[in-house]
């Protein structure tokens, strides 16, 4: 089935929108709209009281990016692959987006399209029309909150409560930036380590530090049927959220990508994951991809990536405050499923031990090991026959890797193409071995292979 994917933001917006296609099944999604029940739209409010709260106020074409995220999380998280796809993988959306500037979008419509297929797989197409919405009656204050001290950094960073953005906040923060953290969770329980880590950080730079918490979702009243996993576009969400925040700063911009290069590669471990099918979140070429985007619309934001060619372990050695690491870093979350054993008997909610996630960084902390000590609680065992399943494609990507040296420079295009990156091929493809390498030493410690 295909689906167009309507954004209203009023309930005079959507009316006499010209699906271009009729046999499609169309789904309305209400935002920037307070008049429907909170069930049946996406509530803004938890992205826009934050912005407000700290005195800040982003360019209306990056709403409009926001408008467009909302489209993407919608069609990602609530159409499911198997059932709604001809191959169980690539579903066919279209999605019709109201604009505050519908001419210079249009410009720019092949950019986002490429961008979407890169990162899901799917066929994406995208329709503008002017919006009617007026963006400034979402920052009307009420009087009492009319003295908020504006923030006056102009440095955003991704903050998922994890290793690689704790890392970065604090080499921020002993560089005397003032960051804005901006992080994403769709519902209440995935919050949990950002806070903490956040708290962390503001117990020990003070002021220095600032977090948007962002919720934002799509709630399951909206679509029928069942939520799709895989969700390849949160990358795009993500970045979007942070580009909305930056736009709202002043001086030279930056929006800082906290991510180690092995994860950001992503190489597959086995050929039956190339494609789509390997996440490609801080990919090298989808965040230049997105940079291009957002020069072209004129948003003048520099987006950086500091730890590209460092692996997990090297980030961990190399962070500017030790101590600090030290104390905290434990209780950042790296797992890619901590909900996975929340209702399994003595498992709960953590670090499961052996997602790829997981297993990095585990591997970063052996590296380090003579510096910094895991106290991670991780719920199993990497050892053990009965995780041979999750060992195995590591095991043979570092086979692959021993037997055929250079063979990394040709890995590395796998998930994608380097082709912008000539100068830094060498590098890229370093990155990835010294990262298996980091691995490989873990086995080796715990005598597996």
């Amino acid at each position: 089935m295909k689906y167009s994917v309507v954004i209203s933001l009023d309930s005079r917006d959507h009316k006499k929108i010209g699906i271009s296609d009729k046999e499609t099944r169309v789904v309305n999604v209400p935002f920037l709209n307070k008049t429907l029940p909170a069930d049946r739209r996406v509530k803004h409010e938890y992205v826009f009281d934050d912005l407000k709260r700290v005195g800040l106020r982003p360019s209306n074409i990056a709403i409009d990016l926001l408008n467009i995220a909302v489209g993407v999380l919608s069609a990602d998280t609530r159409i499911n692959r198997e059932k709604e796809s001809e191959d169980s993988w690539a579903r066919e959306i279209d999605l019709y987006i109201p604009v505050s500037n519908k001419s210079l979008w249009d410009k720019h419509k092949e950019k986002l399209e490429v961008i979407l297929r890169f990162l899901t797989g799917d066929r994406w197409a995208i329709s503008f029309r002017e919006s009617i919405y007026n963006y400034d009656e979402l920052f009307k204050t009420k009087k009492k909150n009319r003295s908020i001290k504006i923030h006056e950094g102009s440095v955003v960073s991704l903050f998922s409560g994890g290793m690689d953005s704790f890392i970065g906040a604090i080499d921020l923060l002993e560089k005397k930036h003032k960051p804005l953290l901006v992080g994403h969770r769709k519902s209440v329980d995935v919050g949990g380590p950002q806070r903490k880590a956040y708290e962390y950080l503001k117990q020990r730079y003070g002021n220095e530090v600032e977090y948007l918490p962002i919720r934002l979702n799509t709630p399951k009243k909206i679509f029928a049927g069942d939520e799709e996993k895989t969700e390849r576009a949160r990358s795009f969400v993500f970045l979007s959220l942070g580009t909305l925040v930056a736009s709202s700063l002043k001086g030279n911009r930056k929006l800082i990508i906290p991510e180690n290069g092995l994860i950001s590669l992503n190489v597959p471990l086995s050929p039956l994951r190339l494609g789509a099918l390997s996440t490609r979140t801080t990919h090298p070429y989808y965040v230049r991809r997105f940079q291009q985007l957002i020069d072209s619309l004129g948003l003048n934001i520099a987006l950086e990536n500091p730890y590209r060619f460092m692996t997990k372990g090297e980030m961990l050695l190399s962070c500017s405050n030790q101590d600090n690491l030290k104390d905290f870093i434990s209780d950042t979350m790296s797992c890619a499923h901590p909900a996975a054993g929340r209702f399994r008997k003595g498992v709960g909610i953590g670090h499961c031990g052996l997602c790829v996630p997981c297993i990095i960084r585990r591997a970063a902390y052996h590296k380090a090991k003579q510096s910094i000590t895991d106290m991670t609680d991780y719920k199993r065992e990497v050892s053990g026959k009965e995780n041979k399943k999750y060992i195995q494609p590591f095991m043979r990507s570092i086979k692959r890797l021993q037997d055929s040296p250079g063979i990394e420079k040709l890995l590395v295009l796998k998930t994608g193409p380097l082709f912008e990156y000539d100068s830094d091929l060498d590098k890229y493809a370093d990155v990835y071995r010294r990262g298996m390498i980091e691995i490989a030493e873990l086995f080796k410690s715990l005598k597996i292979g």
